[in-house]
């Protein structure tokens, strides 16, 4: 594994395992396809399944597709059947192995600026939230019990599963008691079920257009092409931060992270954590100063940063410091490079619109000064520098000025996710 293969990975898996899916940005043959199949196989120990984006792609799509039967238009021919959508069948699938003991098969999203993804995703905004995945119903019951009476859509489903028809309908059945018995109409999402997104940026503005909601549910995570140096550095603010702010927004992390009333045994995420939040959060205090520090900024930009993302840097903090293996300065990387920039790309549109109208825009000048302050702290060639750069082109800002290549330097490297997450 290479240096660089080696920093992108381990700031994927810091928010894979906080209950974040991870969003791969890069140029075409960067390796992000591969980068993603190899996490899922790190955490399950199997491929993921893989649904490509295309432009006429809806959110039932993922889910299932009604096809003609008999060779018609479906009402003049033999009626219409249905056909299971790659949300659906990484879904049941993992709920069917969950129920037997076995780790989930994760949903892989190809190329997903070719699909409006704000459209396609946005039904499952919420049951991505680990606070409320395990009672939002993704995967609608009445397709559940068509799977269940179909030999073909379950052995579909047990094929996916790698398990037996018998065996993936005994698993489904347990689910779906379960399910049932808390007044769900379907199966939500599984506590340790995952999807991991890739965008390509020939066109940058593709992943400027994507809002809020979705970057906070796929925090990028940049992949350079193989030539570019990956420095981890950290410089913290030397101010105090907000004590009563962080205490409320690790309690929360920690309520978060130790779920483990899932409809069938699941691996609780960091339930470790429950008892050394404080610990963590001073010996890790830097990152969330750093955080605080360019949240203030951002606010004075005109761009809000919500009780979420202060949640999920505690987050972070709490899942290096729980599984080791992870410095200061490559947390500090992933909360600002993946959480705090990304919330930036929104406000390019409205920077384009000032500047076209009024010749200036002071708010793209407050934006670049936040800019400066992230790379400032953790430096020019981290993760958050590769993004801030291309952030400052679509902004129309001047780019950054290198400082010397440096050195690589690689993360720990003993980075040993268990399956199942």
């Amino acid at each position: 594994m290479t240096t660089l293969h080696s920093v992108i990975t381990s700031a994927a898996v810091l928010l894979l395992r906080i209950g974040r899916n991870v969003l791969f940005v890069g140029s075409p043959g960067t390796g992000k396809t591969l980068l993603a199949e190899g996490l899922s196989g790190l955490f399950t120990g199997s491929e993921p399944v893989v649904v490509t984006g295309s432009g006429d792609m809806s959110s039932t799509d993922l889910l299932y597709r009604l096809v003609p039967l008999g060779g018609g238009d479906g009402a003049a021919g033999g009626g219409w059947g249905v056909e299971l959508g790659g949300l659906s069948v990484s879904v049941l699938a993992s709920w069917a192995r969950l129920a037997t003991g076995l780790s989930p098969r994760w949903l892989l999203l190809d190329e997903l600026n070719r699909m409006n993804a704000e459209v396609v995703l946005g039904p499952l905004f919420t049951g991505f939230d680990l606070s409320t995945r395990l009672s939002v119903p993704v995967v609608p019951m009445w397709l559940v019990r068509r799977v269940l009476s179909s030999g073909e859509l379950l052995g579909d489903v047990a094929s996916v599963a790698e398990l037996g028809v018998d065996e993936a309908r005994r698993g489904l059945e347990r689910v779906v008691e379960a399910a049932a018995g808390r007044g769900l109409s379907g199966l939500p999402l599984p506590l340790s079920w995952r999807s991991i997104g890739t965008v390509n940026t020939v066109d940058r503005s593709h992943l400027f257009r994507l809002g809020f909601a979705l970057l906070r549910r796929y925090p990028p995570v940049t992949v350079p092409g193989p030539l570019a140096v990956v420095r981890q550095e950290f410089s913290p603010p030397g101010r105090r931060f907000d004590e009563d702010l962080w205490r409320r927004a690790c309690g929360r992390a920690v309520e978060e992270l130790g779920v483990v009333d899932s409809l069938v045994p699941e691996p609780p995420l960091l339930l470790a954590a429950r008892g050394v939040a404080e610990e963590a959060a001073r010996e890790m205090s830097g990152v969330l100063a750093a955080v605080e520090d360019v949240a203030r900024g951002m606010a004075a930009a005109g761009v809000d940063v919500g009780w979420s993302h202060l949640v999920d840097a505690c987050k972070l903090v709490l899942a290096a410091y729980v599984d080791g293996g992870f410095d200061e300065a490559l947390v500090a990387d992933v909360a600002l490079g993946a959480l705090l920039l990304p919330l930036l790309g929104s406000a390019a549109q409205a920077v384009k619109l000032e500047v076209l109208t009024q010749g200036r825009s002071e708010r793209r000048e407050k934006l670049g000064e936040v800019i400066e302050r992230a790379v400032g702290l953790v430096g020019e060639r981290s993760l958050t520098g590769l993004y801030a750069e291309a952030l400052r082109l679509e902004l129309g800002l001047p780019p950054l000025r290198g400082k010397g290549e440096g050195k690589q330097v690689a993360p720990p490297g003993a980075v040993q996710p268990q399956r199942g997450v």
